[in-house]
């Protein structure tokens, strides 16, 4: 991996990997993190199960001629979504009035009222249930981690959900179809689309995906946001670009949720193939090469303060059982100084965290455990912990990993 004396020349080539975007075989690579627990949202129901879940490799590979990010060792075959697969945002006041603010905007630009509306990886199907509510809409869900199927009534709505990964055997009736915080997860994203754009055939839904800003995350350095189920790195060009590459025609693209923590797009149909890449070679940016040194300067920050911690026997826990805490106590050889991991969900209370093995507990639990630090592994729900915290009548140190 690239060191503060590597060259763009020195760097890894991939010897013929191609781009799941372009298809070039322009691509470099930047980043590694070996033996990362292969899903955020699946915990142990004891530290042997937890320590005993299965890990994979990132080595992030730029392409030089359409700047898509990727990693080229991500193996589809690893993933095992299934009932009991939890990443739920929406107990967080912070996302849930972002949830609302998104399904409103919606209904608006896409007039959402009596629709037939299609969400692929729906997760527990939170935010069909704002649409069904609010545009007394039709919903269908499909995602692996469904724990039950069926059909619910909510207002003059409903969602049906169906357990299984949505694909070319299951047909696009559907006024509006959404994907949110899935697309980044699946391999051959383009490859993806065309088939999306082929099932849809001469029909002309409104269309919004939404992923994680990875640009924006490499660009502010935010080293522990690395996990293996993320395959696809976007920024909001290249998820632009991937949409037009399959046929779709994109009317609106951004960032959003505090301060550009998701870029998204809005699409319709489109008839013609744009195809990106394939005509320069750029270097590699330096805040691509930058993220690499700055990911080994902080893990090495993070030992020494955790073995200070543990010298002078300060109790710590990290708030956040999200990717970025796994990532963070699975890359530290010395995250055993840190017993609990604080999270807001109650779905993940008494399980551990995959690989490292902490036990996941609620923030009631705090009072009796009093710790006089807490690592907050998410700057964006920095100040409604810190309220909740002080409610609970805790005083202790914040950081920020």
């Amino acid at each position: 991996m690239p060191s503060t004396q590597t060259s763009q020349s020195s760097m890894i080539s991939t010897n013929g990997h191609h781009c799941p975007v372009c298809e070039s075989t322009g691509c470099l690579d930047v980043f590694e993190a070996r033996d990362i627990p292969i899903h955020v949202g699946i915990c142990g129901k004891t530290p042997e199960e937890a320590r005993s879940l299965p890990t994979g490799d990132v080595v992030l590979s730029y392409c030089r001629e359409c700047e898509f990010l990727h990693n080229r060792l991500f193996d589809p075959e690893k993933l095992y979504y299934r009932p009991g697969y939890e990443v739920a945002l929406h107990h967080s006041p912070t996302f849930v009035k972002f949830m609302d603010g998104v399904a409103t905007r919606l209904i608006k630009r896409f007039g959402l009222q009596n629709q037939r509306i299609l969400e692929i990886g729906c997760g527990g199907a939170y935010f069909l249930r704002i649409l069904a509510e609010l545009g007394s809409n039709n919903c269908i869900g499909y995602d692996p981690t469904i724990a039950t199927e069926g059909v619910e009534q909510i207002g003059n709505g409903s969602v049906e959900l169906v357990r299984d990964y949505f694909g070319p055997k299951y047909d696009v009736d559907a006024d509006f179809i959404c994907c949110l915080s899935v697309f980044e997860n699946i391999p051959q994203p383009v490859k993806f689309l065309r088939t999306l754009r082929k099932q849809i055939g001469t029909l002309d839904p409104g269309i919004y995906f939404e992923v994680f800003n990875a640009a924006q995350a490499i660009y502010n350095q935010e080293t522990w946001s690395i996990n293996y189920e993320q395959v696809n790195w976007f920024s909001r060009q290249s998820l632009s670009n991937a949409f037009q590459q399959a046929g779709f025609r994109v009317t609106e693209s951004g960032e959003c949720y505090e301060g550009g923590q998701y870029v998204f797009v809005d699409a319709t149909p489109g008839d013609d193939l744009i195809r990106f890449g394939g005509e320069t070679v750029q270097d590699v940016p330096q805040h691509i090469i930058d993220f690499s040194i700055r990911h080994q300067r902080e893990k090495q920050m993070w030992v020494d303060r955790l073995a200070g911690f543990k010298a002078s026997g300060c109790r710590v826990v990290v708030w956040g059982a999200g990717g970025k805490g796994i990532s963070f106590l699975n890359q530290l050889p010395s995250a055993e100084t840190i017993p609990y991991v604080v999270d807001i969900n109650p779905d993940k209370h008494g399980t551990f965290i995959p690989g490292s093995a902490q036990e996941i507990v609620s923030p009631e639990s705090l009072t009796e455990f009093k710790p006089q630090t807490i690592i907050l592994m998410n700057a964006l729900y920095e100040n409604e912990i810190r309220q909740q915290v002080s409610d609970s009548g805790i005083d202790c140190e914040f950081l920020i990993a």
